[in-house]
């Protein structure tokens, strides 16, 4: 697949490169739990840990249960995920929704580069990724509506995913500062190629991302229960590629998930969500299809 990139501060992607984006400096890192560690729960205090904000910022409701995690959403709230690095070095992120890869929008798989969280920082994801310059928004959607399942793959619709990994000790390199001018010409250049998209996002219905048909002899699809995740409006999000050599390139330090549904969806399935003592079944979901082992 082809990306033609917009050189930004943030992000790598391809062979040995991965993604970075803006950060925010962190406290003291907790101690990381040993073992592949998948769906961890608040008790693994892991150096990389992963939360969902709703558009405001604030953390979405979460419910746990031997170590699964649900998060509590509603349908057309636009969401992100943060990625938190509490260690002394950088790691490669690489994230999942609804088993697509946020970066490329193909089946998760561990081979794809990810999103570069600088040590004590964090990266902010908030939409599939168009290119270096936009993201579509992850919002909310009905199940049949969601992004994988018009890609064909909704039968994964309703997780996140995240697989971690380390960098190979490397040199401390000088920077040489780029002349105004050369700068310049150079944004102009890229400026004015033609834009790739890293997915091509699924045919647009009459009213929008909701996914609502409009009142004409079209086939009304059957409405299901939960939430997936819908290829939403474009937001601005700039971010740019950088050498990431991973320690093991085949295996993630680990991969955790979550799942997420609304309020009825939880309730369904027997967690009591003004509570913190909810249950929940495992998932049937996969994070990472093509890379299971």
């Amino acid at each position: 697949m082809k990306l033609t990139w917009k050189v930004k501060a943030g992000v790598l992607i391809g062979a040995g490169i991965a993604l970075g984006v803006a950060m925010s400096s962190m406290g003291e890192a907790a101690k990381p739990v040993g073992g592949d560690g998948f769906n961890a729960g608040p008790e693994a205090a892991r150096d990389v840990v992963m939360q969902v904000e709703d558009g405001s910022g604030g953390v979405l409701s979460s419910f746990f249960h031997e170590g699964q995690r649900f998060v509590m959403g509603e349908e057309g709230q636009r969401y992100a995920i943060r990625v938190f690095n509490h260690s002394d070095k950088r790691v490669e992120a690489v994230v999942t929704v609804d088993g697509r890869d946020v970066v490329s929008g193909e089946l998760g798989n561990f081979e794809r580069r990810g999103y570069i969280v600088p040590a004590h920082g964090s990266v902010l994801i908030d939409g599939f990724r168009r290119n270096l310059d936009t993201v579509a928004a992850f919002r909310f959607s009905t199940p049949e509506r969601s992004y994988s399942a018009l890609k064909g793959s909704a039968s994964h619709v309703g997780v996140i995913g995240l697989a971690v990994f380390s960098e190979v000790e490397r040199r401390p390199q000088a920077i040489a500062e780029l002349p105004a001018a050369g700068f310049e010409r150079k944004s102009k250049d890229e400026a004015e190629a033609p834009a790739d998209t890293a997915a091509a996002p699924p045919p647009q219905p009459a009213e929008g991302w909701r996914g609502r048909r409009g009142t004409g002899s079209a086939a009304q699809p059957a409405k299901k229960p939960g939430l997936g995740t819908g290829w939403g409006e474009n937001r601005h999000s700039q971010v740019s590629r950088e050498d990431f050599r991973r320690q093991d390139p085949d295996r993630p330090d680990f991969v955790t998930s979550f799942r997420y549904d609304n309020r009825a969806g939880l309730l369904a399935r027997g967690i009591r969500v003004d509570g913190n003592d909810g249950f929940a079944q495992p998932p049937d979901p996969q994070a990472f299809p093509l890379s299971q082992r």
